[in-house]
């Protein structure tokens, strides 16, 4: 069996790598290889020579294991991801793999919306609100905007949309705090809309807006409370204490002192009645209060 072996290993050592090392020596005519270059070229024979049948190799147990694979999954139902059109983590990947593909087959299929979030995930705001708007998702696409940098097109797109408090907050983010004010009164966010005004220079205005909501307000005893808060709030405001008119300053200051008496704040609601000019309705606080702590025999 060694002798057989040995003869296999000269017949192709000396005998096949060495004819193919002849060929090449009168192809490149080059001298005849000797010793350790002779080594390196019948060993570069041997490489070139193994790796078609590695190849094969690999390609053959590949079959193999699909071959096994089909076989146990017989019967039973494999959910193809790419034909899910609403596999939503299955779209960004595609869309981050082959975006211009992704988004034209979103196009074609006028899921505008999809693309504007697609968009949005790849960090392209400018282009999200684009498709955004084609949806008519406008609130989607003001975010967008303002992601972008251009908060004044997303304050008027939700002007325009009907959204004046956010497109309030948008405006007063860039400064336009004029704009800003008209926003937040008709959204009915009328602390905002005083500081607003009071921001812009103009505390009569700012004045105005809780004057027209103590006399018109339905709200609830909290939600006045909270609104007279607001309001003492700004009228103590050390930039604005001498701004707007006293009259009106001192009818405010009424009409928060009687939310907090209805909140149980008396102490402070005889402070602001005094602060009004209203001594006989301090007095009135006052004698109620001490009633109250007058103990019964």
């Amino acid at each position: 069996m060694m002798h057989y072996l040995l003869g296999w290993i000269n017949w192709y050592w000396y005998g096949l790598l060495g004819w193919m090392l002849g060929l090449v020596e009168g192809w490149l005519g080059l001298a005849p290889q000797e010793g350790w270059a002779a080594v390196a070229w019948k060993t570069g024979f041997t490489v070139v020579c193994l790796l078609p049948l590695y190849e094969l190799y690999l390609r053959f147990t590949n079959f193999l294991h699909n071959r096994r694979l089909r076989r146990t999954m017989e019967g039973h139902e494999v959910h193809d991801p790419q034909a899910d059109k609403d596999n939503r983590f299955t779209e960004e990947l595609d869309a981050l793999k082959h975006p211009k593909a992704t988004l034209e087959q979103l196009r074609r299929e006028k899921r505008y919306g999809r693309m504007g979030e697609i968009l949005s995930t790849m960090n392209e705001p400018a282009e999200s609100a684009r498709w955004f708007v084609k949806d008519r998702q406008y609130d989607r696409a003001a975010q967008e905007l303002a992601k972008s940098g251009h908060t004044w097109r997303a304050a008027r797109m939700l002007w325009r949309c009907g959204d004046y408090g956010t497109a309030a907050r948008f405006y007063l983010e860039i400064g336009k705090t004029r704009w800003a004010a008209q926003g937040f009164e008709r959204a009915g966010m009328i602390g905002d809309a005083a500081q607003a005004w009071a921001k812009t220079g103009d505390m009569n205005k700012a004045l105005s807006a809780y004057t027209a909501y103590f006399q018109d307000t339905k709200d609830p005893p909290a939600g006045q409370e909270q609104m007279a808060n607001q309001c003492y709030q700004l009228l103590h405001d050390p930039a604005l204490a001498r701004k707007g008119d006293p009259e009106t300053r001192a009818m405010l200051l009424a009409a928060v002192g009687e939310r907090f008496v209805l909140a149980g704040r008396n102490a402070l609601a005889m402070q602001v009645m005094v602060e009004a000019g209203r001594n006989d309705l301090a007095a009135e606080i006052h004698a109620r209060m001490r009633n109250s702590s007058t103990p019964r025999r």
